[in-house]
């Protein structure tokens, strides 16, 4: 065990973390490559709004940082605003806070 950690402050941190960010399922328009890569073009908010994603900055397959869920992160921009859109292979979404 490394010098300093706590296992259990380690899971009461993460139990906050679950309490503050929670995710939002989106309608997201993707364009399918023949390699087999998916790049998001939009996304339909809850609301009904839909929002074009003015670039992909990276994809790569990883996990939530804040959920500890698996699958692909996508890092988006729209004009200076920068999101990770992930896909965990059903369903796409984004982080928000509570």
């Amino acid at each position: 065990m490394p010098f300093g950690f706590d296992p259990l402050e380690a899971e009461k941190t993460i139990n906050e973390v679950h309490d503050i960010v929670s995710r939002v399922y989106l309608d997201v328009t993707v364009d399918c490559l023949p390699d087999g890569r998916m790049i998001p073009l939009s996304f339909t908010w809850e609301d009904g709004r839909e929002y074009k994603i003015g670039k992909v900055i990276n994809m790569r397959k990883g996990h939530s940082l804040k959920i500890f869920a698996s699958g692909f992160r996508y890092l988006c921009q729209n004009g200076q605003r920068r999101y990770y859109l992930h896909y965990d292979g059903e369903r796409w979404y984004i982080e928000t806070k509570k």
